[in-house]
């Protein structure tokens, strides 16, 4: 535990001294970005089909995966970074639960980067086998069970008496791979908080892929997404440079910068953007985040577009705003990509992040 914190400290004290930008919603009179500017880019080869975080709020999580399948897709082979075993990792550190919805996507890619990068495959298949198969079950039980060890123990007794252990002893889940001596072990080892990301450490260890971290991830960070809360508990008592503001056309053209040179980025803004005006899911969006994968000019409208990574799956169901729907060719009911005008973005958008990466001619 205290190499854990020792790590953290060190790994925030780089993430502090990075490129801060800070954006938040401030009249901008810049143009929109020109036909000159919006180079047809699709991006998204090595991320696979959309992923889709079903009933748990991993939105940050699914997108700090993205990063980490794109920028280490050599070392992967074709698999994808677990947006689960992200989420986990990252609400160890941050002293979170381990079933918290919320996060960050920066430093959720910094943690990952320490730990290796466990498949999406590997949490696909555990899933699939499990008495739990939707994640948020999945990781309410395993702390539940360590809940209920946590009671046992202090009676001297045994982890085989547990009801939720049985569950798992009588399906097919990847839990079955261990003895109760070593998944005794891991639970002695382990708080509430941990035990998630332990056990998964220990089943995952024959499929988790350990890479180089690369500390060259650009971020920004916006009050709209509750950093300003969350920066004190988070660095504690490291000092962090003060910020340079910048806009949302700044960060909208930063993004249409790195797309055209081939790269992808993370993104946080608000919901509304996907809903008709003046409707009930308008009035009541919140802050999510996505990948920007792609873009592209559309003639039709003199507009540059932009190719948005949502995790909610093969759907476009969910987007009612007449700028976004199927019948305007915006969104692609067989993939679930979206393409959202820059003009739109920009009213929305409040973080950015991705890799740093060269120039490629």
């Amino acid at each position: 535990m205290q190499n854990q914190i020792r790590f953290s400290k060190t790994l925030l004290s780089h993430f502090a001294t990075a490129v801060i930008l800070l954006g938040f919603s401030i009249g901008s009179a810049q143009n929109l970005i020109t036909r000159d500017h919006c180079p047809n880019r699709d991006n998204d080869a090595a991320l696979g089909e959309l992923r889709n975080q079903g009933n748990i709020g991993w939105c940050y999580a699914n997108v700090a995966a993205d990063l980490l399948t794109f920028r280490y897709k050599k070392e992967l082979k074709g698999e994808k970074a677990s947006a689960g075993y992200v989420a986990i990792t990252f609400n160890e550190y941050t002293k979170f639960k381990a079933n918290e919805d919320a996060g960050l996507v920066s430093p959720a890619v910094f943690f990952s980067q320490h730990h290796g990068i466990c498949p999406q495959s590997f949490q696909e298949r555990a899933l699939e086998n499990s008495p739990f198969p939707e994640i948020r079950d999945q990781i309410n039980a395993l702390v539940e069970l360590k809940t209920e060890y946590n009671k046992i123990r202090k009676q001297n007794g045994n982890v085989k008496d547990l009801e939720i252990l049985k569950k798992y002893r009588s399906s097919g889940s990847y839990l079955n791979q261990i003895s109760d001596e070593e998944l005794t072990s891991i639970l002695n080892r382990s708080t509430v908080r941990s035990f998630p990301r332990k056990l998964t450490d220990r089943l995952c260890q024959n499929y988790k892929v350990k890479v180089k971290p690369d500390l060259r991830i650009r971020f920004q960070l916006g009050f709209i997404e509750g950093w300003k809360n969350f920066l004190p508990n988070l660095f504690n008592k490291i000092k962090i440079e003060k910020p340079s503001l910048i806009g949302q056309a700044d960060l909208v053209q930063e993004i249409n910068d790195e797309i055209t040179n081939y790269n992808i980025t993370g993104v946080s803004y608000r919901t509304r953007i996907f809903y008709s005006p003046g409707s009930e899911a308008f009035e009541k969006s919140g802050i999510h985040a996505s990948s920007i994968v792609g873009q592209r000019w559309n003639e039709r409208r003199q507009r540059c577009e932009f190719k948005l990574r949502n995790s909610w799956g093969r759907t476009c169901a969910p987007y009612t705003n007449p700028l976004l729907t199927q019948d305007t060719g915006q969104c692609d009911p067989v993939t679930g990509y979206i393409y959202v005008p820059e003009s739109l973005l920009r009213e929305g958008i409040s973080d950015i992040a991705y890799f740093r990466r060269a120039k490629q001619k």
